[in-house]
């Protein structure tokens, strides 16, 4: 493959890289049981369960997606 042709996948794994990594989730309030599963996994200690719902702190999270794929009330988004 010359050189050029690999120049536009690259450039585009690139910026969804870039978007993925710049992706922060939030939790809406009226979906939220505070169950705790999210806290639970979260790999950072992003989240924290205060007065029965998940809050998700914006400066720690690093935008992995673990708590969007646990969440079974579809609370984070």
């Amino acid at each position: 493959m010359k050189p050029r042709r690999l120049l536009v996948p690259l450039l585009v794994l690139v910026l969804a890289t870039i978007a993925v990594a710049g992706a922060r989730y939030r939790v809406e309030p009226a979906n939220c049981t505070g169950c705790g599963d999210c806290e639970r996994l979260c790999p950072v200690g992003a989240i924290q369960v205060i007065d029965g719902k998940s809050r998700i702190d914006p400066e720690t999270c690093i935008g992995c997606g673990q708590c969007l794929g646990v969440c079974t009330h579809d609370a984070i988004r």
